[in-house]
């Protein structure tokens, strides 16, 4: 199983967005940690619709700040503490909202770890459920525990709130990852989580000892195998850039220059002109696009 830290951080605006990840051919465990910013599909997914393991269900634990799930039609704010099943990921439009936000996504193969939920299955975490949850995430967050016993432990807790997954062994859940993939995941971590620095092909050349199509080809298969959203290295640091931009100029004080410099832009034009190219809006204007969204009723 593969660990992935990716993380971009406005320390001006004391925002951030970070997700860890414990990543299996046919499961990903994600532990969210988001600061002063609000990430708002209905504006990501304009631009850059999923792309990575759209048919698996997917559960999500809101461990603190709020959150917004639509789908088929509806929509459910939640709460920190509320647990929530959907049938089908990629049918999901999320809002991740407040000063503090943290979540654990867990989504799989039914044929591997069970069926789907219904749609809108509801769960609210007790105490120890609560606990468990948090130890789970904290364990992810800092890179610690092994990985196929920390899945297990959110199975675990997963099965006694009532959603179908079956309660698999870690000897089950282990996957072996050869040593080029492990260096291709740290390779893209590191790069998608310094954007400032510009990062290029030939960086992940240099990391990989490859030339830049043996790179591209490695990425999208490595993206395609553990369900990425993203095809090749180019796709994969483009999404990354304007997904990020836009999520932090929600934050309070955010400035085009600033954000446009924080995720690898040179210019506040050239973020300007990439967010229009993808079919996104100026970035000044994603705020209060943002916000009006949070009200906006889903209609079938």
């Amino acid at each position: 199983m593969i660990r992935s830290s990716r993380r971009i951080e406005a320390m001006r605006l004391g925002a951030a967005l970070s997700n860890h990840a414990l990543v299996h051919s046919r499961l990903r465990l994600h532990a969210v940690k988001n600061a002063r910013v609000v990430s708002e599909d209905e504006v990501l997914l304009r631009a850059f619709p999923r792309a990575g393991a759209e048919g698996r269900p997917v559960v999500t634990l809101l461990l603190a700040g709020r959150g917004c799930v639509r789908a088929h039609g509806k929509d459910a704010w939640l709460e920190s503490g509320d647990a929530l099943g959907m049938d089908h990921k990629g049918a999901v439009s999320m809002r991740q909202e407040g000063d503090a936000y943290s979540a654990l996504a867990f989504e799989w193969d039914v044929d591997f770890l069970g069926p789907r939920p219904k749609a809108f299955q509801h769960a609210r975490l007790a105490e120890a459920a609560r606990e468990e949850a948090t130890a789970v995430w904290e364990a992810i967050v800092r890179g610690e525990g092994r990985p196929d016993a920390l899945v297990a432990r959110h199975l675990r807790v997963l099965s006694k709130l009532g959603f179908p997954v079956r309660n698999a062994t870690e000897a089950e859940l282990a996957e072996a990852v050869p040593e080029a993939t492990q260096k291709m995941s740290r390779g893209l971590d590191f790069a998608l989580s310094n954007l400032e620095g510009q990062p290029m092909t030939a960086d992940l050349e240099k990391v990989l000892g490859l030339g830049a199509r043996q790179v591209n080809r490695l990425v999208q298969a490595f993206n395609a195998r553990y369900g990425f959203n993203a095809s090749g290295w180019r796709d994969t640091r483009n999404r990354r850039r304007l997904m990020m931009g836009a999520t932090l100029m929600t934050a309070k004080g955010a400035t085009v220059g600033y954000v446009a410099r924080v995720v690898g832009y040179r210019s506040p034009t050239a973020f300007a002109r990439a967010l229009a190219d993808a079919g996104m809006p100026p970035p000044a204007s994603i705020p209060a696009l943002v916000e009006g969204l949070a009200a906006q009723p889903v209609t079938a």
